[in-house]
């Protein structure tokens, strides 16, 4: 943090306070602006650290909270949450048990520098609200001390510095399940491979190979998203589109992270031919598909390839049917047994609200239609005359 963030930081958390509590905050900041010097010269002995992780998960040291509303001239524009008071010098010793872990694991005691970073990040961290005189119902964890800017850490350096911890500590065996515990979490979200492997490590090749073969077998869109990571990361774009032939029922999603790149890096011959690819190998009835669909008409029309529009027209409706979907059918010059067959593709579609939708694993989420819907597509293709000459001016694009 700058020295005029801080600034900041510290006016916009002084407007926040009752006006008798303006002195009790700026006495508490005395500690808080001096701990970028002291981090790198202090650390938790062992028995020091025993000691404070017992009062942490007793409760016998916490955050003192005080509920706070501000309003707008607007009453019903306000801003509502909790200040957070350090009483007993929390943020300090998290700040030492981090650099207790780093001395560690440059120690080479890697396991206890594992199992510390672990610690400290899903420990709850008790939150006292000190005019209710009750406990918050609302665990404050690591990451909701940064998010709520009561700890100012950097989350991805320490995931960072636990994944080395675990890999050194491990054996090569138990590393890819070790790994995607941690980066399946929310607060590790933006780690990337290269990160952990931009520091020294051993039979890095290897684990990468283990990694792939541990993540195919894994379900979710997390498992697909580091799936793509570590193929571009080990062989590049070559590698994904491997990966995505082989992979297309349990990870549909290569096959559109695939596209995806060619099309980011301008390589539209590229981008048409896996998106072509893809929806010959995808199950039909997968959403997914018409994104990859979608995403190659772009590029089909960029090369003015006008022989494969009829296909990825029909394979985008067919794999997420919507009124626009159907609509844009009307364009083909032989839309008139395009949308009929479509029509009649419509009927066997799925009710929309049978289909299960999961954010776990949306790149597996299925196709489906709602029964208003597809009473329009009925009505529409029964009454095809009655707007045919004038359809192409009021299609949805």
């Amino acid at each position: 943090m700058t020295d005029q963030e801080k600034s900041t930081w510290i006016y916009n958390k002084t407007l926040t306070q009752k006006d008798n509590q303006h002195g009790d905050f700026l006495d508490s900041l005395k500690t808080q602006l001096s701990l970028d010097q002291k981090i790198s010269e202090v650390s938790f002995s062992t028995s020091e650290l025993k000691s404070w992780q017992s009062k942490i998960e007793k409760r016998e040291i916490y955050y003192e909270c005080v509920y706070y509303e501000l309003y707008d001239e607007d009453y019903w524009d306000r801003e509502e949450g909790y200040e957070y008071n350090d009483p007993f010098g929390i943020n300090l010793s998290i700040l030492k048990a981090l650099q207790t872990a780093k001395e560690w694991a440059a120690a080479k005691q890697y396991q206890k520098a594992a199992d510390l970073y672990d610690w400290l990040c899903t420990i709850p961290f008790g939150g006292f609200d000190s005019e209710r005189k009750e406990w918050l119902d609302e665990e404050l964890d690591l990451e909701r001390l940064v998010e709520e800017q009561v700890v100012q850490v950097e989350l991805k350096q320490i995931g960072v510095q636990l994944l080395y911890a675990h890999y050194q500590a491990l054996p090569m065996e138990k590393r890819p399940a070790c790994f995607f515990r941690y980066l399946s979490w929310e607060m590790f979200g933006e780690i990337k491979i290269e990160n952990v492997f931009s520091l020294e490590l051993k039979d890095v090749p290897l684990f990468i190979e283990k990694w792939i073969v541990f993540l195919r077998k894994t379900s979710g869109d997390r498992a697909g998203e580091l799936l793509t990571e570590a193929c571009l990361f080990s062989g590049g774009i070559n590698r994904l589109c491997e990966e995505a032939e082989k992979n297309a029922a349990m990870h549909p999603i290569l096959f559109e992270n695939a596209s995806k790149f060619y099309y980011d890096n301008d390589l539209f011959l590229e981008c048409e031919r896996i998106g072509l690819k893809a929806i010959d190998k995808l199950a039909e009835n997968l959403v997914v598909r018409n994104r990859i669909a979608e995403l190659t008409i772009k590029v089909a029309l960029q090369l003015d390839h006008k022989d494969q529009i009829a296909k990825l027209y029909e394979a985008a409706f067919h794999s997420h049917s919507t009124v626009p979907t159907y609509l844009r059918l009307f364009r083909l010059p032989d839309y008139e047994v395009v949308t009929k067959r479509a029509a009649n593709y419509a009927k066997s579609v799925p009710n929309l609200v049978a289909i299960k939708v999961s954010n776990a694993a949306s790149q597996l989420n299925e196709n489906g239609l709602s029964a208003e819907n597809k009473q329009l597509i009925r009505f529409l293709i029964m009454n095809l005359y009655l707007f045919k000459a004038c359809v192409k001016e009021t299609i949805m694009t």
